[in-house]
Protein backbone atom coordinates (compact mmCIF):
# COMPACT_ATOMS: atom_id res chain seq x y z
CA UNK A 1 0.00 0.00 0.00
CA UNK A 2 1.23 3.54 -0.58
CA UNK A 3 3.16 5.10 2.29
CA UNK A 4 0.83 8.12 2.25
CA UNK A 5 -2.13 6.12 3.56
CA UNK A 6 -3.38 6.56 7.10
CA UNK A 7 -5.78 4.60 9.28
CA UNK A 8 -8.46 7.14 8.46
CA UNK A 9 -7.90 7.09 4.69
CA UNK A 10 -7.91 3.26 4.64
CA UNK A 11 -11.12 3.21 6.68
CA UNK A 12 -12.72 5.64 4.25
CA UNK A 13 -11.56 3.62 1.24
CA UNK A 14 -12.89 0.30 2.55
CA UNK A 15 -16.06 1.49 4.32
CA UNK A 16 -18.05 1.28 1.08
CA UNK A 17 -17.99 -2.52 1.53
CA UNK A 18 -19.36 -2.56 5.06
CA UNK A 19 -18.72 -1.51 8.62
CA UNK A 20 -15.00 -1.12 9.25
CA UNK A 21 -14.39 -1.96 12.91
CA UNK A 22 -10.66 -1.28 12.99
CA UNK A 23 -7.70 -0.37 10.78
CA UNK A 24 -4.16 -1.16 11.81
CA UNK A 25 -1.05 -0.10 9.87
CA UNK A 26 1.95 -1.92 11.37
CA UNK A 27 5.03 0.19 12.00
CA UNK A 28 8.72 -0.55 12.35
CA UNK A 29 9.91 2.20 14.61
CA UNK A 30 8.54 5.36 13.00
CA UNK A 31 8.19 3.84 9.51
CA UNK A 32 5.14 2.12 8.06
CA UNK A 33 5.71 -1.47 7.00
CA UNK A 34 3.72 -1.02 3.77
CA UNK A 35 0.60 -3.01 4.59
CA UNK A 36 -2.54 -2.73 6.68
CA UNK A 37 -5.14 -4.87 8.41
CA UNK A 38 -8.74 -3.76 7.87
CA UNK A 39 -11.23 -5.47 10.20
CA UNK A 40 -14.87 -5.61 9.15
CA UNK A 41 -17.94 -6.29 11.27
CA UNK A 42 -18.38 -9.66 9.54
CA UNK A 43 -16.67 -12.04 7.14
CA UNK A 44 -19.07 -11.40 4.25
CA UNK A 45 -18.13 -7.73 4.17
CA UNK A 46 -14.43 -8.60 4.32
CA UNK A 47 -14.78 -11.08 1.43
CA UNK A 48 -16.66 -8.51 -0.65
CA UNK A 49 -13.91 -5.94 -0.03
CA UNK A 50 -11.11 -8.43 -0.79
CA UNK A 51 -12.73 -9.48 -4.07
CA UNK A 52 -13.33 -5.89 -5.18
CA UNK A 53 -10.10 -4.28 -4.01
CA UNK A 54 -7.48 -6.87 -4.96
CA UNK A 55 -5.55 -5.29 -7.82
CA UNK A 56 -7.03 -1.82 -7.22
CA UNK A 57 -4.62 1.01 -8.11
CA UNK A 58 -4.12 3.48 -5.27
CA UNK A 59 -1.60 6.29 -5.74
CA UNK A 60 0.08 4.38 -8.60
CA UNK A 61 0.45 1.22 -6.45
CA UNK A 62 -1.53 -1.95 -7.03
CA UNK A 63 -3.08 -3.23 -3.82
CA UNK A 64 -2.82 -6.91 -2.93
CA UNK A 65 -5.84 -7.67 -0.80
CA UNK A 66 -6.48 -11.10 0.73
CA UNK A 67 -8.49 -12.37 3.65
CA UNK A 68 -6.24 -12.65 6.68
CA UNK A 69 -5.87 -16.26 7.77
CA UNK A 70 -6.56 -17.16 11.36
CA UNK A 71 -3.98 -19.91 11.41
CA UNK A 72 -4.01 -22.44 14.21
CA UNK A 73 -0.79 -22.89 16.14
CA UNK A 74 1.48 -25.36 14.37
CA UNK A 75 1.55 -28.87 15.74
CA UNK A 76 4.77 -29.77 17.49
CA UNK A 77 6.28 -32.96 16.16
CA UNK A 78 8.48 -35.23 18.22
CA UNK A 79 12.10 -34.52 17.36
CA UNK A 80 12.75 -37.87 15.79
CA UNK A 81 9.50 -38.15 13.78
CA UNK A 82 11.33 -37.26 10.57
CA UNK A 83 14.30 -39.50 11.48
CA UNK A 84 16.11 -36.36 12.57
CA UNK A 85 17.38 -36.19 16.11
CA UNK A 86 18.39 -32.54 15.79
CA UNK A 87 15.96 -29.72 16.58
CA UNK A 88 14.97 -27.66 13.53
CA UNK A 89 16.86 -24.39 13.13
CA UNK A 90 14.96 -21.18 12.61
CA UNK A 91 15.22 -19.69 9.14
CA UNK A 92 17.80 -16.98 8.64
CA UNK A 93 16.21 -15.74 5.40
CA UNK A 94 14.08 -12.59 5.31
CA UNK A 95 11.36 -11.83 2.79
CA UNK A 96 11.14 -8.08 2.21
CA UNK A 97 8.06 -7.20 0.18
CA UNK A 98 6.68 -4.19 -1.65
CA UNK A 99 10.07 -2.64 -2.38
CA UNK A 100 10.40 0.50 -4.44
CA UNK A 101 11.40 -0.09 -8.07
CA UNK A 102 14.54 1.96 -7.36
CA UNK A 103 15.74 -0.47 -4.67
CA UNK A 104 18.79 -2.49 -5.65
CA UNK A 105 20.65 -5.38 -4.01
CA UNK A 106 23.54 -3.17 -2.87
CA UNK A 107 21.13 -0.80 -1.13
CA UNK A 108 19.36 -3.64 0.67
CA UNK A 109 22.66 -5.13 1.76
CA UNK A 110 23.88 -1.77 3.07
CA UNK A 111 20.61 -1.24 4.97
CA UNK A 112 20.66 -4.65 6.69
CA UNK A 113 24.43 -4.78 7.31
CA UNK A 114 24.03 -2.97 10.63
CA UNK A 115 22.14 -6.06 11.94
CA UNK A 116 24.88 -8.59 11.16
CA UNK A 117 26.68 -10.32 8.33
CA UNK A 118 24.71 -10.84 5.11
CA UNK A 119 25.23 -14.10 3.21
CA UNK A 120 23.27 -13.13 0.09
CA UNK A 121 20.80 -10.57 -1.25
CA UNK A 122 18.53 -11.32 -4.18
CA UNK A 123 15.73 -9.25 -5.68
CA UNK A 124 13.28 -11.38 -7.63
CA UNK A 125 12.04 -9.82 -10.83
Amino acid sequence: MPWSQTNESMKELFSKFGEVVNVSIPMSGSKKKGYAFVKFANGQQAKKAADAMNGYKLDERELKVNLSANKPAPEKKPRNEDNDDKPQEKSSTLFVGNLSYQTDEAGLEAFFAKYGSIKAVRIAL
